[in-house]
């Protein structure tokens, strides 16, 4: 349960206040018929009845409506495992009920091509092959997972470009996502060995590219001096590029107000250089260890509307396959999304939940946030997140997406990708397990040479009996008389 909320909680503090819109007593607040493709509000009614027709008219009314669901917790689907529900969920059994059929359903309705993941290519960095034993748990195939993620040689510098969140925009970019789904990077700097001294830091990185990015006091303090006076950068955030559970997190809500303080600039240094760029992770955080110390500054992303942390698509990739989509954050209206409350399992029958109840129910009500994204994000969001998974070959990995332009241009831009979640899936992780753990043994019929070494063996015995301790399953034998 700790572990649960510290990932709540952990999203929570990530996307709250990553919201463009200004603070309410704000006494210069952004005109309101600004558009939201550049970035700060979504446009007003009637921006759209002259462009848009009514369909888009309507759709910006029912969200300037704002939130339609009562705070009071309830037995139902807004409510039940929602970001508000401090019982995490104990007191909605009859919505848990529905929820658990569902994905049972969608886990046999699941369509697998045994051809596409024997042919998936799937990287070195990845591939649990020689530890698979056929039997494991989803907790036991992510724990192999975390040990790939620690392998040296080749395969590191491939972790690196994917968990180092400056590297990772690169990675994008080369598995062929298009820059305007990626968000923006205004200025990156890296501290390679943390030696921070006299405002520079000199030590040299393994990652050759790091060197040339590396952090001068002075240097920065020019490149904020230029991103203070560009118009169009309205506000930003300050992200580490190597520390987990968001960390030195520094948000930027209203850039044009804080830039006329005399002392931002300078305080944004201190940030950095006491924050960020001397802290290191713990030893409980693995292959994040391997990581140079270094922070991006980030366009500040909005969802548009009354939301004060952007609506993020967190996607679930199973050799290349989607498997699961949840969403977290505040869509335009104000209605929170906590982690569970509004989920899809994709298929030729959609099936999952959204605020209103369970999606394959025909005669159900849909919500609004719901149609929007089926009709205008989903497709999208499913090609970036399965064209990514098959470029970097990763047998499971999820992409976060924020989601803006409701009722206007859909906007998508990955955020982040993780390839640990701290998500628990208390509804899917049986079925997750089952299609992690099967799709290798798709593959492994194959191999007719593969042997068990007595290394793995034993660590998947040890496992077994720790399995078997923890439910008390086997009573000590009795004493000799």
């Amino acid at each position: 349960m700790k572990n649960y909320l510290r990932f709540c909680s952990a999203v929570l503090l990530i996307v709250t206040g990553l919201a463009l819109r200004v603070d309410r007593a704000d006494p210069d607040p952004a005109p309101k018929n600004l558009r939201a493709e550049e970035g700060v509000l979504s446009p007003t009614t009637s921006d759209y009845q002259s462009e848009g027709g009514s369909g888009q008219s309507s759709v910006l009314q029912e969200i300037e409506r704002g939130c339609p669901y009562p705070k009071e917790m309830s037995d139902d689907s807004f409510h039940c495992y929602n970001e508000d529900d401090k019982t995490f969920g104990s007191n909605c059994p009859d919505t848990h009920a529905k929820r658990i059929k569902e994905v049972f359903q969608y886990s046999q309705e699941r369509k697998v091509g045994v051809q596409k993941i024997q042919e998936f290519p799937l990287s070195t960095l990845f591939d649990k092959s020689e530890m698979i034993m056929g039997t494991e748990s989803y907790e036991l195939l992510d724990q192999h997972h975390i040990k790939c993620l620690m392998r040296e040689g080749e395969e590191e510098k491939l972790m690196l470009d994917l968990e180092d969140k400056g590297d990772l925009k690169m990675t994008l970019k080369k598995a062929g996502i298009e820059p305007e789904h990626i968000t923006e990077v205004y200025h990156i700097s890296y501290c390679p060995k943390m030696e921070l001294s006299g405002g520079k830091c000199s030590q040299d990185s393994n990652t050759v590219s790091h060197n040339t990015m590396k952090y001068d006091r002075e240097k920065f303090m020019e490149s904020m001096k230029e991103i203070c006076k560009d118009e169009s950068k309205t506000s930003f955030i300050i992200k580490p590029t190597h520390l987990s559970w968001s960390a030195g997190l520094k948000i930027v809500p209203n850039k044009e107000e804080k830039c006329k303080q005399e002392d931002f600039i300078q305080e944004v240094v201190k940030h950095v250089e006491q924050n960020i760029l001397v802290k290191e992770n713990r030893e409980s955080d693995k292959h994040l260890t391997k990581l140079d110390a270094g922070f991006t500054i980030e366009e500040l992303f909005s969802s548009g509307g009354t939301s004060m942390r952007p609506l993020e698509a967190k996607v679930q990739v199973l050799f290349g396959k989607v498997f699961e989509i949840f969403f977290v954050g505040m869509d335009p209206r104000g209605c929170t999304s906590g982690c569970g409350s509004w989920t899809i399992y994709p298929g030729d029958k959609v099936r999952g939940w959204d605020f209103k109840g369970i999606l394959s129910e025909e005669d159900g009500e849909r919500d609004l946030m719901h149609q929007l994204v089926m009709e205008h994000y989903y497709e999208k969001i499913v090609e970036i997140a399965e064209k990514f998974a098959q470029k970097v070959g990763a047998d499971w990995t999820r992409v976060d997406m924020f989601l803006g332009g409701f009722g206007s241009t859909p906007i998508i831009k990955v955020n982040e990708v993780e390839n640990v979640s701290g998500y628990k899936f208390p509804y899917s992780t049986t079925y997750i397990g089952n299609a992690w753990r099967d799709a290798y043994m798709h593959r492994l019929i194959q191999t007719k040479d593969r042997k068990i070494t007595s290394k793995h063996w034993n660590e998947w015995f040890a496992s077994l009996i720790k399995m078997r301790d923890a439910f008390e399953l086997d009573a000590p034998p009795p004493a000799s008389s």
